[in-house]
């Protein structure tokens, strides 16, 4: 039996939706299909929480009407915006980009660092990495200063590798993540200048909501569902 798993991409940027469809075509298989959805009401890019915090009513409502069918959902943005609510109101799986890769980091015993957009994205990482218990986890997070319409631009490899860099040689990283699900198409050309591995957060907690899909893995329930 195909199941089927969705990944939401809570900015109105079509392109980082198609960018994240791209990423996970390794996951695609005859056992699971993986469609990508764009959250029409939300921002064209979450930079601030504040950002994060008024895509969730959209986001919900989404939910709400939308994922029937779908056995597991993946929230396409690296801080996690409305993951804790979708788990109270749905009985599928629902990962975080940003939970999913600092926790496989955990795993793998590695000290992260994160490559940000914009110096207002670092608290906001920040502050999903304290709620998930993974702050110890994060070597650094620095931004590369750049924007979501930057991202469609080749010129902006250099600023991410700088970034890289820093987050390496001053921060003490072993491992980098990608701040922002629209930065997947940089990852294996940051990862091959710079000689060591590069999370992709829509690939790697898209990997995990596979995991638990197939493997038959529930949620308990919390809050608003019985």
């Amino acid at each position: 039996m195909t199941r089927r798993l969705v990944l939401i991409n809570p900015n109105a940027t079509q392109r980082v939706t198609d960018d994240i469809s791209v990423a996970v075509e390794p996951l695609r298989s005859a056992d699971l299909d993986i469609a990508c959805e764009t959250l029409a009401g939300g921002p064209p890019g979450v930079l601030t929480q504040r950002d994060a915090d008024l895509l969730i009513g959209p986001l919900l409502d989404w939910a709400e009407r939308g994922i029937e069918g779908y056995d597991g959902i993946v929230v396409a943005c690296y801080s996690d915006p409305g993951v804790h609510s979708l788990r109270e109101i749905l009985d599928v799986p629902v990962f975080g980009a940003a939970q999913a890769t600092l926790g496989y980091a955990a795993a793998i015993g590695c000290k992260a660092g994160v490559i940000s957009l914009r110096s207002a994205s670092v608290a906001r990482h920040n502050a999903a990495a304290r709620a998930s218990d993974l702050a110890g986890i994060v070597a650094g997070d620095r931004a590369a200063d750049v924007s979501i319409a930057d991202l469609g631009a080749d010129e902006v490899l250099e600023k991410l590798l700088l970034t890289a860099r820093d987050l390496i040689e001053k921060d003490g990283a072993e491992i980098l993540i990608l701040g922002c699900c629209g930065m997947s198409r940089f990852a294996r050309a940051v990862a091959a200048e710079i000689g060591t591995t590069v999370l992709d957060p829509s690939l790697v907690a898209a990997a995990a909501a596979r995991t638990a899909i197939i493997g038959g893995f529930g949620t308990p329930p919390r809050g608003g569902r019985p």
